[in-house]
């Protein structure tokens, strides 16, 4: 390749000025007014994201703490706090964060979440350097899969046919 052809290559992936101009003035937002809650969640999950993209962790890991921390138990926003906030550890290259967390787990949640958070545990394990314990958990995420297939109705077993 020349240097024209990278350079054509990285002008391509500049960033639109006015996106990032967004998503700065997003992630700058305080709260709405009263808000709690799930809608305090949501918007701090959102923040969470938003400066996340931005390469601000520190800020992004603390929204989606609060989040957690005001998200009522056994919601939709709960459990995407919880997801942020695993999420932001791994990236930040804190696995024992993400595992501690992930240890301490939701009781009663669905079969897709389980699987979903026992895999992200089995990552962090692996990031960690302790291999052994990620493959205890890997069968433990095996068994649990094999689970969900055999409790599955035959419209989850057409509609997930590719993943399992």
């Amino acid at each position: 390749r020349s240097i024209a052809d990278i350079t054509a290559i990285l002008e391509q992936q500049k960033p639109d000025p006015a996106v990032f101009a967004e998503r700065q003035r997003a992630a700058r937002e305080e709260p709405p007014a009263g808000a709690s809650g799930s809608a305090l969640a949501e918007f701090l999950t959102r923040r969470a994201s938003t400066r996340s993209d931005l390469g601000l962790l520190a800020e992004a890991i603390g929204d989606a703490q609060r989040a957690l921390e005001v998200a009522e138990r056994q919601t939709r926003q709960r459990g995407a706090a919880f997801q942020t906030l695993v999420s932001l550890y791994q990236m930040s290259g804190e696995p024992a964060k993400a595992i501690a967390l992930l240890r301490r787990q939701p009781t009663g949640a669905a079969a897709a979440s389980r699987i979903g958070m026992q895999r992200q545990l089995v990552r962090s394990l692996v990031a960690s350097g302790d291999v052994a314990a990620a493959q205890v958990k890997l069968d433990a995420l095996v068994a649990l899969a094999d689970e969900a297939v055999s409790a599955a109705s035959p419209t989850d077993l057409e509609l997930y046919k590719e993943f399992w």
